[in-house]
C-alpha cells in the first residue's frame, strides 16, 4: 500500500472543500453536497421521470426523484463523535487493518500489524466521547492481523485472521482463546461468520482457496479452489448456502456451498482486483475494486442468474483506490461507506449515483513517511454510527445524519 492515486474525474465534492469539524477534521455540509451535485441531480431527475414516462406514469417518476432527494438530505453529514489513536497506548502508531462493531453494538474491536486485538466499550465512549479512550481488553497474537468478524448470535465470540494463514476464535468476555484454525498456506485476507448459523464461518486466502469451517472443528469442512488469490468473502445474509468471494482476477463470484465445483455466478466489470464484497440486503451485492469504483449487482445468485457473466446494475465513484484495502461496508437499507487513499471516507445511498457525504481524517501524517490513507470502515446496524480507521493508527467514530 502506497500513497493515494488521484481520485476519479467526476467527484461531486472534494475533501478540501469541507468545513472544519471536531478536532480539526473536515465535514462536507449537506448544502454543499446538493450545490456541487446539481448537474448529477438534474441527470437523475430526467432519468427518473423518463423511466416513469416509458411506463406511463409521470407522477411516479416525480415521486421517485423526491425520494432520492430526501435520501440525499437525510444522509449528507458524517460528524466526528470521538477519535482514538493507537499511538496513545504505548508507543508508535500502527496500521489498523480492520475494525468492526459487535452485533449488539456494545463493543467494537480493531486489529492490525501490532499483533494486538483491542476491544472498546462503545457505550462508555458515547457517554464521554471527549475522554481519552482505552481498550477494555487487549489480546496478543502470534502474527500481524488482517481481518476480524463478530458472531451475530453469541455475544463476545470473535474471529481474527492473520498474515501467516491462521485464524483464531476468541471469547472476548473472558479473554480466552477457544480454538485455532490453520490450513491456509499463505495470508488470510478475510474471515466471515455466517449470519444464519453461528457455528459456521469462512475464510479467503492469498493461496487462492476459500475454506469453510465449523467452530467446533480444527479442520475445515470444505475447500473451494478459486481462480486467483481470494481477497474478501461474505455469506449471503438470508441464505447459508450462498457465499460471495472477491478475487485478484478482477471478478467476484457467487458460490452455492452445496455444489462448489463451479461458481453459481461470475460478476464481471472491474478492471482491477476486487478487494471487498458486501451484501446490501438479501439480494444486492456491492463489490469494491482497486480501480476506484464500487459496483452493485441485483440478485446475483438468484434463479435467473447468468453463470457466464453478470454485469453490474450501477457503478459508484468518487473515492480513490488504486493500490490496496481501504474498506467497504453496507447496511440493508441501501446505505454504504467506502474508504479512500486520500485519507477520507465516502457515504453513499444505493439509489443515488454519487456520494452523499464525505469526511476527511486529519492528522496522523509524519515527516518522511507515506501519506496516510483509510484502511477500514464499518457501519453499525442499530444506529447511524460508523467506524473509520487509517494507516497511522487513527480510529474515529462518526455519526451519519
Amino acid at each position: 500500500m502506497q500513497t493515494a492515486a488521484p481520485p476519479a474525474k467526476r467527484r461531486a465534492v472534494q475533501a478540501s472543500d469541507a468545513r472544519p469539524g471536531a478536532g480539526g477534521d473536515r465535514v462536507v455540509p449537506g448544502s454543499e453536497i446538493v450545490d456541487q451535485a446539481m448537474e448529477q441531480l438534474q441527470d437523475l431527475y430526467f432519468q427518473d421521470v423518463a423511466k416513469a414516462d416509458i411506463a406511463g406514469s409521470h407522477s411516479e417518476g416525480l415521486s421517485k426523484f423526491a425520494q432520492d432527494l430526501a435520501e440525499l438530505t437525510r444522509c449528507s453529514n458524517l460528524e466526528p463523535v470521538a477519535t482514538l489513536n493507537s499511538g496513545h497506548l504505548g508507543g508508535t502508531a500502527e496500521v489498523i487493518c480492520a475494525a468492526a462493531f459487535d452485533a449488539y453494538e456494545e463493543h467494537f474491536a480493531s486489529v492490525g500489524v501490532s499483533r494486538v486485538i483491542r476491544v472498546y466499550d462503545f457505550h462508555a465512549l458515547l457517554a464521554n466521547p471527549s475522554a481519552l479512550q482505552y481498550p477494555i481488553l487487549q489480546l496478543h497474537t502470534r502474527s500481524r492481523l488482517s481481518s476480524l468478524s463478530w458472531n451475530s448470535y453469541l455475544p463476545g465470540r470473535l474471529l481474527t485472521a492473520d498474515f501467516d494463514g491462521g485464524v483464531q476464535l476468541w471469547d472476548v468476555g473472558t479473554g480466552a482463546d477457544l480454538n485455532f484454525f490453520e490450513e491456509h498456506s499463505r495470508r488470510v485476507w478475510s474471515v466471515n461468520f455466517s449470519r444464519t448459523d453461528p457455528s459456521r464461518f469462512a475464510t479467503a486466502g492469498d493461496d487462492a482457496c476459500v475454506r469453510l469451517w465449523s467452530t467446533g472443528d480444527e479442520t475445515s469442512v470444505a475447500t473451494i479452489n478459486v481462480p486467483a488469490p481470494a481477497c474478501c468473502i461474505e455469506h449471503r445474509p438470508d441464505d447459508n448456502t450462498q457465499i460471495a468471494v472477491g478475487c485478484a482476477d478482477e471478478r467476484a463470484y457467487i458460490y452455492d456451498l452445496r455444489a462448489t465445483q463451479a461458481p453459481l455466478a461470475v460478476l464481471r466489470g472491474a478492471s482491477r482486483a476486487v478487494s471487498y464484497v458486501r451484501w446490501s440486503g438479501p439480494d444486492r451485492l456491492l463489490a469494491a475494486s482497486t480501480d476506484s469504483a464500487v459496483r452493485l449487482w441485483q440478485d446475483p445468485g438468484g434463479a435467473g442468474a447468468d453463470a457466464a457473466a453478470q454485469r453490474p446494475a450501477a457503478v459508484y465513484r468518487g473515492h480513490a483506490n488504486q493500490r490496496g484495502f481501504v474498506g467497504l461496508d453496507a447496511r440493508p437499507d441501501g446505505r454504504f461507506v467506502v474508504g479512500s487513499e486520500t485519507n477520507a471516507v465516502y457515504a453513499f445511498s444505493r439509489g443515488l449515483p454519487f456520494h452523499t457525504a464525505c469526511h476527511s481524517l486529519e492528522g496522523g501524517d509524519a515527516p518522511g513517511q507515506r501519506t496516510a490513507f483509510t484502511t477500514s470502515v464499518a457501519l453499525a446496524r442499530r444506529s447511524r454510527h460508523c467506524l473509520v480507521a487509517n494507516s497511522r493508527g487513527v480510529l474515529q467514530v462518526l455519526l451519519q445524519s
